[in-house]
């Protein structure tokens, strides 16, 4: 799988689980989740786009089981980050945890089918 889809299928899906993280958050008000997409764009832009970089990092491996192993590492980041609670950084402005956890489950997704496809894919010699 190319690094550009892996990175587009991260972006979409975390955007799709942080909208409706906020929007369960926020009550379903519209103005909030929109802040919440706003302030949050940035920081899902680069942990997508890290993680497809990785992704195409552990292509290069050629043991399958390592592969489907250290994909788990952003994942796991991601869940220890979701659990932390009252950290604001200075230049974020926001709950880190939010992040992790909308992260985590993106995340998560697009490296479950980054797998499947690895399953799929012939075995190269």
């Amino acid at each position: 799988m190319k690094t550009k889809s892996v990175i587009i299928i991260g972006l979409f899906t975390t955007l799709i689980t942080s909208t409706m993280f906020a929007g369960k958050e926020e009550s379903g008000d519209v103005n909030a989740i929109l802040m919440y997409l706003l302030v949050f764009f940035i920081p899902i832009c680069i942990v997508s786009i890290g993680d497809g970089l990785y992704l195409m990092l552990l292509d290069k491996i050629r043991d399958r089981f390592s592969k489907i192993i250290l994909s788990l590492i952003p994942v796991a980041l991601l869940c220890l980050l979701s659990l932390t609670t009252g950290i604001n950084l200075s230049f974020f402005d926001a709950d880190i945890a939010f992040l992790g956890k909308t992260g985590a489950i993106g995340i998560g997704i697009t490296n479950a089918i980054w797998v499947v496809y690895i399953l799929q894919r012939k075995v190269e010699i």
